[in-house]
Parts: structure tokens; sequence; C-alpha cells
């Protein structure tokens, strides 16, 4: 067990070491931190019934197993340490930023970052979350240009002034990131690729004058097959986020109506019916697919434009072996000249500042808020939500043994429930 602990997030565990105040020894706290921070993402009662069971087959020697109050303060430590007492003065950061909703305040900003030195030597921009460091996670009753903004200078006081930072399209976080490039010269803004073209895509369908029935149906479908045909229903119809999953109803259609129209009798008729839009839906969304992928892989760079250009010629092919209306396909057309222009833009902007590329894709910002939520769900929220945003912080970068350790000697119990009660503090 103390191997797969070394070999899971780089902690080498020597021999056991008894921490003053605590009932429970380091390596009992590093095998729960291991746990958590798996790929499999366990609950904190999932953790605790683990550690049962290895107490039962005398894995580990403890008298009694944790509780998930016990393992949620262990993280919550760990995560305020690193906001606190670790700094980044790197002079090649890139920055994503963005917010978590949260239920005691209204929103959570987070910033995230990585060295470009470190990107150089991946094969590709995909990133997970070790590649990353966290800079700021800060609970706030209100979000403005002017908070974030004085955010934003705070935590490059601290961790230096980044090159790019990247964010969604938001009111608030778009202008605090602008006005702060404006300040700092050396500093870029990108817009994170799959929400700018999740907005394209929304005034696209808007004008379809199908669409509303589109997603009636959708969601009529799920209810009527909740319980049988499980394996072929519809994607969850999701308001906020239906413009994000475009592509998640066209591979439905694609690869699981297509296949079994017959179990959609009434579904076959509005399909029938308008299936020149649903050609034109499904040609979107393999351009939507495409790009984002070159996006993911190669950001805003010389050699994502070139995989844009052949992307470019297969389009024009398709449009050509399908039969499209001249709305449709100038439209297909607009679309594709758009998404061009956008990342050729940005790249130009990117070379100006000296760079050869940024990245373009702030999906990894998503997946840790996904995280967050996961593992907050079934606590009880009114007690627990504001101490397990630090699981934000806990679970991002690589923690070895000393820093954990560190993090147990050094925050107290105090320092979490004052942290907890500031909804915007100082980075002093």
């Amino acid at each position: 067990m103390q191997s797969l602990i070394a070999s899971k997030k780089n902690i080498v565990v020597d021999e056991d070491i008894h921490i003053r105040n605590y009932k429970y020894t380091l390596n009992t706290i590093l095998m729960a931190i291991m746990y958590l921070h798996s790929s499999a993402s366990i609950s904190y009662r999932g953790c605790s019934s683990i550690l049962c069971v290895n107490m039962s087959n005398n894995i580990i020697s403890i008298k009694d197993f944790p509780k998930p109050e016990t393992i949620i303060m262990w993280e919550s430590k760990l995560g305020l340490f690193k906001l606190q007492y670790i700094e980044y003065k790197y002079d090649d950061m890139v920055w994503i930023a963005d917010n978590v909703t949260m239920q005691n305040y209204k929103q959570c900003i987070t910033i995230i970052g990585i060295r470009l030195s470190t990107l150089d030597n991946m094969k590709d921009l995909i990133l997970t979350k070790k590649d990353m460091v966290p800079l700021l996670v800060c609970p706030l009753e209100t979000s403005n240009k002017q908070t974030l903004l004085e955010l934003l200078n705070q935590t490059a006081k601290k961790h230096n002034t980044p090159r790019i930072i990247i964010s969604d399209g938001g009111k608030d976080i778009k202008s605090a990131c602008l006005e702060f490039c404006k300040m700092n010269q050396n500093c870029i803004w990108a817009y994170d690729y799959p929400h700018y073209i999740a907005c394209r895509i929304k005034e696209i369908v808007n004008k379809c004058p199908i669409w509303n029935q589109f997603t009636y149906h959708i969601t009529r479908i799920r209810k009527e097959h909740y319980n049988d045909k499980r394996h072929i229903k519809p994607p969850c119809y999701r308001v906020k986020g239906r413009f994000m999953g475009f592509c998640n109803y066209m591979n439905w259609y694609e690869n699981k109506y297509l296949p079994n129209y017959e179990c959609f009798p009434e579904f076959n008729k509005f399909v029938q019916e308008n299936i020149s839009y649903f050609n034109f839906w499904v040609c979107l969304s393999m351009i939507t697919k495409e790009t984002c992928q070159i996006c993911r892989k190669y950001g805003y760079s010389q050699l994502g434009i070139e995989h844009l250009k052949l992307l470019g010629s297969k389009v024009n092919d398709i449009t050509q072996s399908n039969v499209f209306e001249s709305t449709m396909m100038n439209e297909i057309y607009k679309f594709f000249g758009t998404l061009y222009e956008h990342i050729n833009s940005t790249f130009i902007c990117v070379s100006r500042n000296n760079l050869m590329y940024s990245l373009a894709s702030s999906e990894i910002i998503e997946s840790i808020f996904g995280m967050y939520k996961y593992a907050r769900r079934g606590l009880r929220p009114l007690k627990t939500t504001g101490r397990t945003i630090l699981l934000i912080a806990s679970r991002v970068g690589i923690n070895t043994k000393n820093m954990i350790l560190s993090a147990l000697q050094i925050i107290k119990v105090q320092d979490i429930q004052d942290w907890i009660r500031i909804p915007l503090f100082s980075l002093n």
C-alpha cells in the first residue's frame, strides 16, 4: 500500500510519523488523500469506508477509522496551505480563470496556472490536474469588474504577472481580464474556444424555427423511455448548457436514433418533415467537434491554423456532396469563416506578444469544478459548502509528503473557519 501511494502521487513514505495533536498517523492521512485524489475521485464517505476495510484487514494499524468530517478537514487544510503559503514566482505563467457557483455565496473566482516551459515539453496542449498549480480560490458575495480586477492585481503581486489569461466571455470576468491586460502590456487575454463556439452555435440555432420543437421532443422522449430503452434515449436537456452540449444531441441523432428509428414513431415524422435542418445541424456539429479538437491539441498557433485549413477543405466537400438549401450552405460557410477568423486573429495577437502559441481551452478548470460539485453532493450544504471549495486547490498540482505534513502542522481549524467567514479575503 505504501508503494501504491508513492506511485500515485509521488509521495515517498519511509516510516510512519505521529503528528502532534493528531489522532491518526501521517501514513493514514496520506492514504486517505491518495484515495480522494485518484482518478476515480471517490467521495469522502467512500474514502472513510475504504479505510475502515483496510483497518479490518489489518492493512493499516489504527484503532478507529477516520470519519468523513475528519477527512474533509485534512483536505481543507492542504488546500488552504497551498493557497496561502506557496508562491509561484515565474515570468512565463498562463492563467485560467473562471467562476463556480456556490450555495452560500453567489460565486467563487478560481485561477489556476501552468508555465509555458511546461507546455513546451508536452506533445500537445491537453492538460491534466497535476500539470496545473492553484493560484486563487476566493468566495465572493458579489462578482463585478472592479472586484475581480482587484483580485487579479493581488494575485499578480503574489505570483508575478502572467503572459496569458484565458477565460470565458462572461461580462464581469472578461472586462476585468481586458482591463488587467491594459495595465500590464506583456499580458494578453484569450477567449476560451469551447465557450466561444457555443455562443456562435446559440446564435445559429436560435434562428432555426424548429429548434424549440426539437428540444421539446428530446424532453418528451427522455420521460417516456426513462425505464425502458435507456441505452438509446437522448442526453439530458440542460437549459444553461444546451449549446455547449449541442454535439451530444447530434451524436445521439446519428449513433442512437438513426440505427433505432423504429423505437421513436412520433419523432420519426418530425425528422422526416425537417430532414434538411438535421443535416444542417450534423454539419455544424462536425465543424464544432473538429475545431474544438484542433484547439485543444494545438491551441492558438500556426500549426492549429494549418489543421484548420485542412478542415476547410473537408467542409467544402461535405457541402458539395449534400443537398443543402442555399441559406443553410451560406450559414455553414459563414460559421466556419467566423471560427477561422477568430482563431487567426487571436494567434496574430499572441505572436505580437513574442509567443509561439497560446492555450485555447479552459476545459481543465471545468473538470475541477465538476469534481468539487461531485464531492459536495450528499454533504450538509450549509455546513460544508464553503470549506469544501478548498479541494479545488488541494487537488490541483502534485502533493508531496512534506507539503501535506507542513499543511497539517501549520494550518489550524480556526484558520479555515476564518477563511470561510470572510467572503472577500486579502491575499496579503
